[in-house]
């Protein structure tokens, strides 16, 4: 008698063009670079933990989650908000819209008016001016030329570069499994799943653990999760 098909659990399906068909998001815990390319120093703050990055600073490693919170979810695709399975967790993963993810971002930064569209090239001098107070400054500290969404540059532990929806709004959405089978799977497919993760979280951990030896992975604790823009 021929064995039963695998069940599958099917939630809604991600996008078939990736920016990277190489690269998938499924862990929000995985940690990626991160460099301040810009001209001033700047400070995320996610779960009470802080992240500051001072312009020529060697690149360190941060949760994707924190990323995602500053430079928007690099899965997300434009009318396709999509659910997906947490092997291990009682709760789906959710992946918003694209343009709900910038409108988000928008909001983040201050960035009103009309120019949400053009967000990644919307300079100080740009935000218009308060109506009762003409003079007032609102970004004291911040030249009039430089860009409101500071530039921070992304890459895996491989040295990719991964483009986030603040910075490339038309960019295709990154790979993540939106369908996971359920018990009673096949098995061989299973455990070469289980050894290409292997494979890659130790890689992973090697290249965590040099920067562990060389002291560039320590992020000190914050007092607040800040929702300020973060300007530094």
């Amino acid at each position: 008698m021929p064995s039963a098909a695998p069940t599958r659990m099917q939630f809604n399906v991600a996008p078939a063009l990736y920016e990277d068909p190489d690269i998938s998001f499924n862990d929000l815990q995985e940690q990626l670079m991160v460099t301040n390319v810009d001209h001033r120093e700047v400070t995320w703050v996610y779960a009470q933990r802080s992240y500051t990055f001072k312009p020529g600073d060697r690149p360190k490693p941060v949760k994707l989650e924190v990323i995602i919170k500053y430079l928007g979810d690099p899965r997300s695709a434009y009318g396709s908000r999509n659910v997906y399975r947490i092997p291990g967790e009682s709760h789906p993963g959710v992946v918003p819209d694209r343009y709900s993810e910038r409108r988000r971002l928008s909001v983040l930064y201050g960035i009103y008016e009309g120019m949400m569209s053009r967000m990644e090239n919307v300079k100080f001098r740009d935000i218009p001016r308060d109506r009762t107070d003409p003079n007032r400054d609102l970004f004291p500290g911040m030249k009039s030329d430089w860009f409101v969404v500071p530039r921070m540059k992304v890459q895996n532990l491989d040295g990719n570069e991964i483009k986030f929806p603040v910075f490339f709004p038309d960019a295709h959405p990154y790979r993540y499994d939106s369908e996971a089978e359920q018990m009673g799977g096949d098995t061989a497919q299973e455990i070469q799943r289980l050894r290409a993760l292997v494979a890659k979280y130790g890689d992973r951990i090697e290249a965590l653990e040099d920067m562990d030896e060389r002291g560039e992975a320590d992020i000190p604790p914050a007092a607040t999760d800040d929702v300020a823009p973060p300007f530094g």
